[in-house]
């Protein structure tokens, strides 16, 4: 509970900052799985908008409530990062995208890479470490009964941790 009370504390803000979409004027550069097949430019431009546009606030995580938008707003910050050198978030570690069932399977206690955090392209152990989430960094690329299951490669840019090694 006390861990909860700690997160709901600091997400407050991130929420509060990130309900600036109306403000702003961005809601509509949201939702893309329907346009990423017939414009996938058009879709990382409006990410990178995105971003650009959250990047004043320096939010520790996103935390959606579509399955779709932590897919696009995660695997874009990769493709951006590639494409212009530019990185989200602090230290050049992007800003982790979660669902909300993610998030309260964290604060529930489950294993991150239970809840397939690994799979992320941004990735989340510095929040984890944030949020005093325990984690076990060898398990990261582990399956069932510890098979390895290999680490992906590191991008040029982005930061991440245990990739490439």
């Amino acid at each position: 509970l006390e861990r909860f009370s700690k997160i709901a504390a600091q997400s407050s803000c991130l929420f509060r900052r990130y309900s600036l979409d109306e403000q702003l004027g961005e809601k509509m550069l949201q939702c893309q799985k329907n346009l990423v097949r017939a414009n996938r430019g058009y879709c990382v431009s409006n990410t990178k908008k995105k971003f650009d546009s959250m990047e004043p606030y320096h939010p520790d995580v996103i935390i959606t409530n579509c399955p779709g938008c932590p897919y696009f707003m995660d695997r874009w910050q990769y493709v951006i990062s590639e494409m212009e050198g530019k990185t989200y978030g602090r230290n050049g570690y992007g800003i982790p995208v979660l669902t909300y069932e993610e998030l309260a399977g964290l604060v529930l206690g489950y294993d991150p890479w239970d809840l397939g955090l690994q799979t992320h392209q941004v990735t989340v152990e510095p929040l984890l470490d944030r949020m005093g989430v325990e984690y076990d960094p060898k398990a990261k690329f582990k399956g069932l009964e510890g098979k390895d299951l290999g680490h992906p490669e590191a991008p040029t840019y982005l930061k991440v941790c245990g990739c490439g090694l």
